[in-house]
């Protein structure tokens, strides 16, 4: 059998009806240099008590890297935007040329370097 080594992708949440004023495009491009990214990012938010969190807990033994990561995908929306469905109508390439599917994958890999370095003393040299 073969083994898959990628991880799961972020949970992508309902499209939700935010309570906005009306804004011309011309205000909203005057206002953010990427409009796009303003809508899609609108009413998400980093999850700061989580990140602190996982900040207190990640030399902890008992804090997993299973842990991390579930943190990590709901504490940072951003992650979201690789599985947009904008960028699935650009060709799903990111702009280093490489898949969208693979620049997460590498993102989580930092992310996991970073869990891997702190915790050195703890899980071994």
């Amino acid at each position: 059998a073969k083994r898959v080594l990628t991880v799961p992708h972020p949970p992508v949440p309902a499209k939700e009806q935010v309570e906005q004023e009306p804004c011309s495009a011309e205000a909203e491009q005057a206002e953010h240099p990427n409009p796009k990214l303003v809508e899609i990012m609108r009413g998400r938010a980093a999850d700061w008590e989580r990140i602190r969190k996982m900040a207190a807990l990640i030399r902890s033994p008992c804090y997993s890297l299973r842990q991390y990561f579930d943190d990590c995908v709901h504490s940072f929306p951003e992650l979201q935007l690789f599985f947009h469905e904008q960028s699935e109508t650009s060709g799903k390439t990111a702009s280093s040329g490489v898949s969208n599917e693979a620049e997460y994958q590498r993102t989580i890999g930092a992310l996991f370097a970073v869990y891997w370095l702190v915790r050195i003393q703890l899980d071994g040299r």
